[in-house]
């Protein structure tokens, strides 16, 4: 009995062992489980920030090479739309001074076209005045050198009447001092000289008038 006993209680304080054995591995291995749970969950948290520091890390870097990109690319319409503006006040200029530049060029043509025609109209004005001077002073000429003629001419045609009738009279006295003595014989012939006198007369008279 006392063996039976014995080993009854010592199955007891076997199973009470075991059992407390049990237990204990249980907790160590829960308590492990919870450090080990602890540990992963530390790990996660730190990996979660980690990687959301290196999120922000990148967003910052995204967002200010975006900014950059965007303020160079900025900068680049900003040069390009200055240069367009730029060659277009070049190109409106170059106009403008062009536009000048014809209007100087029309103005000093125009000017010099109107010089020119005032000489031309004072050049004309100065030959005509030219040309009616030296026509009245042709024409005074004409008249002084046909009035020279026309006086020679004329005291020329009163010479030669004068002549004539000198000539005319003498024969006229000699004619009366012969027809006393030869007036039958020569009345013939006196005619015929006095004929032939007068057309000699008539034509020294026409000669001397053309």
């Amino acid at each position: 009995i006392q063996s039976m006993y014995r080993g009854h209680q010592e199955r007891t304080a076997y199973h009470k062992k075991h059992s407390a054995v049990i237990v204990l591995q249980s907790l160590v291995r829960g308590h492990q489980a919870r450090c080990v749970y602890a540990r992963e969950c530390a790990a996660i948290c730190i990996q979660r920030m980690y990687r959301g520091y290196q999120i922000r890390s990148w967003m910052t870097k995204q967002h200010h090479a975006a900014t950059h990109i965007q303020s160079m690319y900025r900068g680049h319409q900003e040069r390009i739309a200055y240069h367009k503006k730029h060659s277009a006040v070049i190109v409106l200029q170059s106009l403008v001074r062009e536009h000048q530049a014809r209007c100087v060029y029309a103005r000093e043509c125009a000017a010099i076209c109107i010089q020119r025609m005032y000489r031309g109209y004072q050049i004309r004005s100065w030959m005509t005045k030219q040309h009616h001077a030296a026509t009245h002073i042709q024409s005074m000429y004409r008249g002084h050198q046909e009035r020279i003629a026309y006086h020679k001419k004329h005291s020329a045609v009163i010479v030669l009447q004068s002549l004539v009738r000198e000539h005319q009279r003498r024969r006229q006295s000699a004619a009366v001092v012969l027809q006393s003595a030869i007036r039958c014989h020569l009345v013939h012939r006196y005619f015929e000289q006095l004929r032939t006198a007068t057309i000699r007369i008539q034509a020294l008279i026409r000669g001397h008038l053309h």
